[in-house]
């Protein structure tokens, strides 16, 4: 077995000695399994992601470029509305200074002050954008909490020092316990509070430290600042969970420094084939969720028409099952190891919904028989809560229906027909 994992890992070593890379024979490889050396997952990923380029002699500049180009990013979106008007005395305590003008008459009345958010000047779309932010970033900042649960890797500090001036996304939305609290006026006749808060998360990190979730959440939500057609959707968080990992847990630290712009540009050129799964006005198109679904059916009803009737039979719709394996890429199914080797079968596609939608099948397959036996409330807490299905057992079958259907070469032709 060792022999066998050297002889692979030569394999892959071999492939980038090439000056230019031959990615059909690198496809070839990862669809049989990348190996776990440290660091040759994360990037072959980005090779299979098309992050890199196939000539080497390109990477560094590329890299420099894609990766300072989403610190822009940051730089610009990141920022906090509050910032000119929030200041902190000796202490350390909070110093807010009334920024919407609730504490003062005076500036309540005064409608062309640019502080108050029904001023009809341009201040009032930045309010406008910063609270529809928040709804975005709350909802983000939910979900990434409880980012695979049972893995304690997503709620631990990362190994890069944070920037002590970037904010933190979930300041602007969680709950704060308040200590307590003064109002002051000054001889301006401003309205000055001066708070002393703490959340559960203040005590426990440094200005330098930060925990992978809150990284997660920041990549997230610059993509739904530059998706705006899109935004966010539950069930992105699960996509991106597993690309991270890989990334930020590369031992070579040149590589690791860089994991978050690396991450943000590899779920961007993925979700590019799958994003059409979370725009709602879409569902019920030619290019939806829908249509997804309906293609699922389409390709068991020919594999196996026994299963297809027995579902159809039952009135077990692949509405019930099949969204959250299409929008999650089967993420939610597997353990996160199960979910990285069957990623990197997945990746190695050129067709990657095509071959998503047999590994979905593959999955129907390998409980046939329960499905078989059970009755419709039985079958459809199967589905939504499958057993421990090897990853190995998925990919063959899944292997097996795309031969069958002429994957490559006729599958798109059978499902558009």
């Amino acid at each position: 077995m060792a022999s066998r994992t050297a002889a692979r890992l030569k394999e892959f070593e071999a492939e980038l000695d090439k000056s230019s890379l031959d990615f059909k024979r690198i496809r070839k490889l990862c669809h049989a399994g990348i190996p776990d050396k440290p660091g040759t997952r994360a990037l072959f990923w980005k090779l299979l992601l098309n992050y890199l380029p196939a000539r080497k002699s390109e990477w560094e500049s590329e890299l420099q470029k894609q990766r300072q180009l989403y610190m822009d990013f940051v730089k610009d979106f990141i920022d906090d509305t509050h910032k000119d008007t929030n200041t902190s005395d000796e202490a350390g305590d909070e110093v807010l200074v009334d920024p919407l003008g609730a504490l003062s008459m005076e500036n309540s009345e005064d409608e062309g002050s640019s502080s108050s958010p029904m001023s009809p000047t341009s201040q009032k779309g930045k309010w406008d954008v910063y609270f529809k932010d928040n709804l975005v970033i709350e909802q983000i900042d939910k979900d990434v909490k409880r980012l695979c649960p049972e893995f304690a890797f997503f709620q631990g500090l990362t190994h890069i020092p944070k920037d002590p001036g970037l904010a933190r996304l979930h300041h602007r939305v969680e709950r704060r316990m308040l200590d307590s609290e003064t109002i002051s006026t000054s001889r301006a006749g401003v309205a000055q509070i001066t708070r002393k808060t703490s959340t559960e998360f203040d005590v426990m990190v440094k200005d330098n430290e930060e925990y992978h979730w809150e990284v997660i959440e920041r990549i997230l939500f610059i993509y739904a600042k530059l998706n705006p057609g899109i935004g966010y959707v539950q069930g992105m968080n699960e996509i991106i969970g597993p690309l991270y990992y890989i990334m930020a847990s590369n031992p070579d630290e040149t590589w690791r420094k860089h994991c978050e712009p690396d991450t943000y540009w590899c779920f961007m050129l993925l979700l590019s084939e799958f994003r059409d799964n979370f725009i709602k006005t879409l569902d019920n198109s030619d290019m939806g969720i829908s249509s997804l679904l309906n293609k699922l059916s389409k390709i068991i009803s020919t594999h196996d028409t026994e299963l297809h009737l027995n579902l159809e039979e039952k009135g077990i719709k692949p509405m019930f099952y099949g969204f959250r394996w299409l929008t999650c890429l089967i993420s939610q199914e597997f353990p996160l190891p199960d979910v990285i080797r069957l990623w990197d079968s997945l990746f190695s596609k050129q067709d990657r919904q095509a071959y998503l939608l047999c590994m979905c099948a593959s999955m129907l397959v390998c409980v046939k028989d329960q499905i078989l036996e059970g009755s419709f409330a039985d079958n459809v807490k199967l589905l939504q809560n499958l057993p421990l299905l090897e990853a190995h057992q998925i990919l063959s079958k899944a292997d097996g229906i795309s031969v069958k259907l002429g994957y490559e070469d006729s599958f798109q032709a059978f499902l558009s027909s």
